[in-house]
């Protein structure tokens, strides 16, 4: 806790010099030619991918929420949720560590599971999310096979003080307090974000595994958390940004029953990420140099098991530089280096729990003078612990038909280092990492189709996207010649599918009307069998659903604003020979605001009520879902 205080009191000191007035410059208005420094490797060299901008309004209604509920009421990914604590997330058939997380630049995904975990990240943290589909290794290194998810924050100059503060009351004990603060002038951008949320989370649920399926309480589930994330800009001058973010976390949570045994637990969750970048444009050249540290750490104490209690922290330190050239309009180069150092530290890591990981990168980006055509090449070769991991490359290209149609595609080589668990774990003689493993490399293809048309008062849009995904080396952890759990490069898996998303938006004087419908075919499959009699082979991967579906209603009238949004999944099955599996559900949600000015503030009231329906569900096998339940919550917002 020291540390975190120290922390915070040099950065907001930081903020503080920052913002004030530098010597010879008055209080006088006067104009700065705006500078754009954009460099966003998605924006510019993600031609051919599939990428999901989360509308804002609807965001905005589950701001008091995890990320992991707002990203499964929101897109059409796989939240894989353990009743209401641990979620990973799967896109197109492949695993939690297959997609990348990065925020601001920087990959967050732990270095020891190589996962993220959802239901720690404040959904109210971030300005905007993108969800990209597909892989694109070349563009963000490894683990990013699948997709990959970003979490950006805006530092913008000239927009004064802005400030709200978000309170809620909730069903099973839940209460959330959140502050918004920011301030900018023509040299300066700041703002600081923090919150803090518990629950009892006791909620009832039926127990389908039990005889006549009673309904029982979840006991020992409970949670608090609190966070701050704050972040800073100053304009040197017409040619030079230097940014830097704060994130910092505190999360204790009791992990309760499941449907058939009460293994009881308490996870202590602490995590600090900072980022600093200097930003320099001359002319047509950019220039981004990027520091990033991440510093995750949980404790584990079980409460009925003869296991000990046991501490695992992970580092990550990332430095980056990269530059971008324009030419000319036609034209866009850019080319990068990294270095970055990981460590694991827990009493089940060995003593080498750390590696040295370097790369370079280079993509290109062609675009015709009518914007008809858009080609993308990106390239990306890494060394870790001077082992070079196999060239990866990615090729996108976008072609307007029609003033209505855009056809895309892409091919892309994409890889995965294995996490420091794979490598070094360690568990008393029951299970033991392999340091010989290789990096998973997968190939994947997508072709999509994206139809606009806008009327008078109407406007359609459709898109249709096919993939096809093959991971060679997959690791897989099973149990070796002397029964002890070991991982391997032996599996070879294949996800194909298709995804369509339709959408409509109807204006009507102060009336606007936003229906869309989702729907995803996913089959993933292992298409080498790893022994003889593989039961596995060419059997769907365990939860991961073949089918998905969504309908979403947004409405806006008045300073009113009503959200309907209703998820399918298929079933998941929950043995690799498929002869078992979580059955299907579908569940609704609704959310109702009102924005009420009062002397030119606002204040927002929002309603929200999940499963509308009170459908008896499991997302993992086990692991209950609630019941319907409520929220309310309240939005102060001043400038």
């Amino acid at each position: 806790m020291n540390r975190f205080v120290w922390m915070v009191f040099c950065f907001v000191h930081t903020i503080i010099v920052s913002g004030q007035n530098q010597k010879g410059i008055s209080d006088t208005i006067f104009q700065i030619p705006e500078v754009l420094f954009s460099v966003n490797r998605i924006d510019n060299f993600s031609t051919g991918n599939k990428v999901q901008r989360i509308d804002s309004a609807l965001l905005s209604s589950y701001s008091t929420t995890n990320l992991g509920q707002a990203l499964s009421a929101c897109t059409g990914i796989q939240i894989n949720s353990y009743g209401t604590g641990l979620s990973s997330v799967s896109l197109r058939g492949t695993g939690s560590s297959h997609t990348a997380v990065i925020w601001n630049g920087l990959n967050i995904q732990d270095v020891l599971n190589g996962g993220v975990d959802f239901s720690l990240i404040p959904t109210g943290f971030f300005d905007n999310i993108k969800v990209q589909y597909g892989g694109n290794g070349a563009l963000f290194g490894s683990g990013c096979i699948g997709g990959a998810i970003h979490l950006n924050n805006t530092l913008d100059f000239n927009r004064g003080v802005n400030a709200s503060f978000r309170t809620a009351y909730g069903s099973y004990g839940h209460f959330y307090e959140g502050l918004n603060l920011s301030y900018s002038n023509k040299l300066f951008s700041g703002y600081i974000k923090a919150y803090y949320n518990k629950a009892k989370n006791d909620y009832k649920f039926r127990n389908t595994e039990e005889f006549e399926t009673p309904t029982q309480t979840l006991h020992h589930a409970d949670y608090s958390e609190y966070g701050v994330l704050a972040g800073a800009a100053v304009k040197i001058n017409d040619r030079n940004i230097f940014e830097t973010s704060f994130w910092y976390l505190n999360n204790d949570k009791n992990v309760g029953q499941t449907m058939v045994a009460s293994n009881l637990s308490n996870n202590q969750n602490q995590s600090y990420r900072t980022s600093t970048t200097w930003k320099y444009r001359l002319n047509s050249l950019n220039i981004n140099i990027r520091s990033g540290f991440v510093d995750n750490v949980l404790f584990y104490n079980p409460f009925n098991s003869n296991l000990p209690n046991s501490k695992h922290q992970s580092l990550s330190l990332v430095n980056e530089a990269e530059l971008t050239f324009k030419p000319n309009e036609n034209h866009l180069i850019n080319f990068g280096f990294s270095y970055t150092f990981e460590k694991g530290i827990s009493t089940n890591l060995s003593n080498n729990a750390h590696r040295n990981r370097i790369s370079m990168f280079s993509s290109y980006r062609f675009s015709s003078n009518n914007t008809k055509w858009v080609i993308v090449t990106s390239f990306r070769e890494e060394s870790m612990n001077k082992m070079v991991t196999p060239l990866t490359f990615t090729f996108g290209i976008e072609r307007q038909i029609t003033p209505l149609l855009r056809v895309k595609g892409k091919v892309s080589k994409n890889y995965r280092i294995p996490t420091l668990n794979d490598l070094n774990w360690n568990f008393d003689g029951f299970a033991r990492g392999n340091p010989d493993l290789k990096s998973e490399s997968g190939f994947g293809q997508d072709l999509g189709i994206v139809f606009n048309k806008q009327f008078q008062t109407f406007t359609l849009g459709y898109e249709c996207s096919g993939y096809s995904n093959i991971v060679n080396g997959w690791i897989l952890w099973h149990p070796n010649a002397d029964n002890i759990w070991t991982p391997d490069n032996v599996s070879k898996v294949w996800a194909r599918g298709i995804e369509q998303d339709l959408s409509f938006k109807f204006t009507f004087s102060r009336l606007t009307i936003k229906p869309s419908a989702s729907y995803s075919y996913t089959r993933s499959t292992k298409i080498v069998a790893d022994i003889p009699d593989d039961d596995a082979f060419h059997k769907q991967l365990i939860y991961i659903p073949i089918h998905k579906a969504g309908f979403k209603m947004f409405m806006e009238y008045d300073g009113f604003s009503f959200y309907y949004g209703q998820n399918f999944m298929g079933n998941r099955y929950t043995l690799v020979n498929n002869s078992k599996y979580v059955n299907a559900f579908s569940v609704g949600d609704i959310s109702l605001s009102k924005v009420i000015t009062i002397r030119n503030q606002q204040v927002n009231f929002t309603f929200l009520m999940n499963n509308v329906w009170n459908t008896v569900y499991q997302v993992m096998q086990y692991y209950p879902m609630p019941f319907r339940n409520y929220q309310i919550s309240i939005q102060l917002n001043f400038k």
